[in-house]
């Protein structure tokens, strides 16, 4: 007879109810809700899903069947009156200027209202840039990931758990904690996010090396074992959801193909990397994956054969950051420069070095101009490589630095999280 489970998915197995030819339910208590629940499985423990598709339809069918486990819309509490919202007065969408609707904050949530009086539009600094307010709790946060449809924040803390936040009306709906950070009550501080394509999956990597992906819609961790020898720096799904490709410090890039993932066998490793990878990112639409590495390099590989396509120098430190929009790439170091290459001819395109400190994210933003870089500074700085020496700057917090960026599919607002849990919102229309 199968072992009993701790966990099912996100759900801290207490007992066995019963068991049959259809399957088996247990008692379990889901950790998100903090309540107890009868969990059935349509499979015993130990059976293996055909498929992911089969093991989606599973997850669907338990999360519809039992309210405990509701979607991120059921999940949503009623909004409160505007006074009483967490992060300041008013929604998201309350605090959004004109010319920022229809972005990050235009869907999936409320019709967007007109600005507060109160909350006066600032003046735009010479590249345009506009806060939009903020939002958050005081709980520590090292990676953001925005959905596909930027609907759906999600904040990777310190203590290893993620927390998805609906955008539109600045509540968390759910604190996401995988099988080992129940079984043990500690998590390991998450070192990277990733949405697949269509916004159906999360991908999360840790400091211990493990990999776990999420069904975001349910909750649900799915049941696959993906692990590097060191720590996760660096996850990516190609575009057509089929394959996800992770980074790690143990000098390796592995590529999963999702469709046979459950067999356990469906992993391909790049040729052993010089040196501890540090971040990830892809470019030319998926045709490439760049990584970053702790010997100061850059390594841009072909994803579909895994040839070395170019490898791109210039750091005085080991890259922390890199970011890739069509045939560009932006880089951060911890030398606190960033650079932005061009990925066919390898050229230096532009190169910002007043950060004080070691770059901890960038991004480069669509119009393939302007990069944003944080570097555990109270400021987001935004350059224009056709204009380096007139950057702009938004200001944050004091002794709440900024530490990741996240920016919606159209470019319009950008998300810049601190390490102290609050998510800043600013527009990103930058002028041509």
């Amino acid at each position: 007879m199968p072992s009993q489970p701790e966990t099912i998915g996100r759900y801290q197995v207490l007992s066995e109810v019963g068991r049959g030819g259809m399957g088996c339910v247990y008692r379990a208590r889901d950790p998100v809700l903090e309540r107890v629940a009868a969990k059935a499985l349509s499979k015993r423990p130990g059976d293996r899903y055909a498929s992911l598709e089969e093991m989606r339809a599973a997850l669907v069918a338990a999360r519809d069947e039992l309210p405990t486990a509701p979607s991120l819309a059921q999940l949503r509490p009623a909004a409160p009156p505007p006074s009483s919202r967490p992060g300041g007065s008013g929604g998201v969408a309350s605090a959004i200027h004109p010319e920022a609707r229809g972005g990050l904050l235009g869907r999936g949530g409320p019709a967007a209202a007109p600005p507060r009086p109160a909350l006066a539009t600032p003046s735009a600094s010479p590249a345009g840039l506009l806060p939009l307010g903020s939002f958050g709790e005081a709980r520590r946060v090292h990676k953001v990931a925005l959905s596909p449809d930027d609907a759906v924040l999600a904040a990777g803390g310190l203590d290893g758990a993620i927390y998805l936040w609906d955008v539109a009306s600045r509540f968390k709906v759910a604190t996401l904690r995988n099988r080992e950070h129940l079984r043990t009550g500690h998590g390991s501080l998450t070192g990277a996010l990733a949405f697949s394509e269509d916004g159906a999956w999360l991908a999360a990597g840790h400091l211990d090396g493990a990999v776990y992906l999420w069904d975001v819609a349910a909750g649900l961790e799915l049941d696959v074992r993906l692990h590097h020898d060191g720590a996760v720096t660096g996850l990516a799904f190609v575009p057509g959801g089929q394959t996800l490709i992770t980074a790690g410090a143990d000098a390796t890039v592995r590529f999963y193909e999702l469709p046979a993932l459950l067999r356990r066998d469906a992993r391909r490793v790049l040729r052993r990397q010089p040196d501890a990878a540090t971040c990830l990112a892809l470019g030319k639409a998926g045709r490439v994956v760049i990584t970053g590495h702790a010997n100061r390099a850059l390594r841009v590989h072909d994803t579909a054969d895994c040839r070395l396509v170019a490898t791109l120098h210039g750091h005085r430190a080991p890259v922390a950051a890199v970011s890739a929009r069509g045939g560009l790439v932006a880089s951060g170091g911890r030398d606190g420069a960033v650079r932005l290459h061009d990925l066919d001819t390898r050229e230096l395109l532009g190169l910002h070095q007043e950060h004080a400190r070691a770059v901890t994210e960038v991004l480069l933003l669509p119009g393939n101009a302007q990069v944003a870089s944080v570097a555990g500074e109270d400021s987001v700085v935004i350059w224009d490589y056709r204009r380096p020496d007139a950057p702009s700057v938004l200001p944050g917090v004091p002794d709440d630095p900024f530490v990741a960026l996240a920016v919606s599919s159209d470019g319009s607002v950008v998300v810049a999280a601190t390490a102290g849990g609050r998510f800043h919102l600013f527009s990103a229309a930058l002028q041509p």
